[in-house]
């Protein structure tokens, strides 16, 4: 991990310890379009280290973090200083996160107030078998991000 951080100019690792008595529950996250920058991150990491299953749409794809610098005249620049890898070096900025299982939306849901992404998570909390959807990986999606 710390040769990836290295090779990309620095950064910042953030870790777990290992404790006695672990949430065992189902965790499902919700994510779309509109899940970017931090909150995507953590969407990459509750799919690729955790039994938590991402219920919505593909996520913005836009994690990257960026300060804006003046640089005279009435004039600004926004320059990404921020970035996520994994401990691999894979580069995780800007690449959206697949939620495992894609839920449509229509006009209607939107002109009537109804949340289909929270309306599938309840009914899989409850235990109700949703049209095509496992009830929950039991393993993360992809081995390696952010291991230790």
């Amino acid at each position: 991990m710390f040769e990836a951080i290295s090779a990309n100019g620095g950064g910042a690792a953030f870790w777990t310890e290992d404790i006695p008595q672990k949430y065992q529950r189902p965790v499902y996250v919700l994510v779309g379009e509109e899940t970017g920058s931090a909150a995507e991150g953590f969407a990459w990491y509750m799919r690729e280290r955790t039994h938590a299953m991402l219920i919505g749409r593909v996520t913005a794809g836009a994690l990257l973090s960026s300060e804006t610098f003046e640089i005279g005249e009435g004039w600004s620049v926004a320059v990404p200083v921020h970035g996520l890898w994994g401990p691999d070096g894979t580069d995780y900025g800007d690449r959206a996160v697949p939620p495992d299982k894609e839920v449509a939306w229509t006009r209607e849901d939107l002109c009537s107030g109804r949340d289909p992404d929270l309306e599938t998570a309840l009914a899989l909390a409850l235990g109700e078998q949703v049209q095509g959807t496992p009830i929950i990986p039991t393993e993360p999606a992809v081995s390696g991000y952010l291991s230790n």
